[in-house]
C-alpha cells in the first residue's frame, strides 16, 4: 500500500475535540513540506451584509464540526486523504469595517497560498460578498483568462445587484463586479 498523502491524527489517540480546530482535522499547511492539492482558507467577514450578519463565525464553526467527518467516501470508495495532499491555510486577514479592502485583501491572500499551477482552493465564509475575492483570485490563479470564468451559483437570489444603500462592495453585488472586470462570463 502507498503511502497516505494526508496524516490525520487517530482519534483513538488524540480526541477529537482536542488540539487546534483545522478543517477535517488536516495539518496546517504550515506544517506541510511542499505542495498540497487542496488549501482550506476561511474569511471570517460579514461586514458586506444588509440583514442578519453573523457569517463571520462561519469558517471557525465550520471547522468545529469538521471533526467528525468521515474521510472515506463510500460511493467513490476511496480514501479522500490517502489521495490528495490537503491542509488548512488558516484565516485570510479581514477588516470588519471595510468591505473592498477586506475583497483585496482576500484576494491577495489566496493568491499566496500554495501553488498557482498546482493548489487548488476552498473558502470557507463568511457572507457572500466574499464571492468576489474567491473568484477574482482562481481568475489570477489561472492566468487571468480572456474569456473570463464560467460559475454555477446556486441562491435565492442572484447577488447582481449594482449598488445598495449606495455602496457598490457588499453581499447583493458581487457577480454585477465580476462582470463588470471580465473576470466571469455570465453567458459560459
Amino acid at each position: 500500500m502507498s503511502e497516505r498523502k494526508t496524516v490525520i491524527p487517530d482519534s483513538r489517540v488524540q480526541a477529537r475535540f482536542a488540539g487546534i480546530a483545522t478543517f477535517g482535522r488536516y495539518p496546517r499547511i504550515e506544517d506541510v513540506e511542499g505542495t498540497v492539492d487542496w488549501a482550506i482558507v476561511g474569511a471570517p467577514f460579514d461586514g458586506g451584509v444588509t440583514f442578519r450578519p453573523g457569517t463571520r463565525f462561519g469558517p471557525r464553526a465550520i471547522r468545529e464540526q469538521s471533526q467528525y467527518l468521515k474521510h472515506y467516501s463510500m460511493e467513490h470508495e476511496v480514501d479522500v486523504p490517502g489521495v490528495l495532499s490537503l491542509a488548512d491555510a488558516g484565516d485570510a486577514p479581514i477588516k470588519p469595517y471595510c468591505v473592498k479592502e477586506t475583497l483585496d485583501g482576500v484576494t491577495e491572500h489566496l493568491g499566496s497560498v500554495g501553488d498557482d499551477a498546482h493548489t487548488k482552493l476552498m473558502l470557507l465564509g463568511g457572507d457572500h460578498s466574499l464571492v468576489y475575492a474567491g473568484m477574482k483570485a482562481a481568475w489570477i490563479r489561472q492566468g487571468k483568462p480572456t474569456g473570463g470564468l464560467a460559475c454555477v451559483h446556486f441562491d435565492s437570489h442572484m447577488d447582481t445587484l449594482d449598488t445598495v444603500w449606495g455602496e457598490k462592495w457588499n453581499h447583493a453585488t458581487p457577480f454585477r463586479r465580476l462582470t463588470e472586470e471580465g473576470i466571469l462570463d455570465p453567458k459560459r
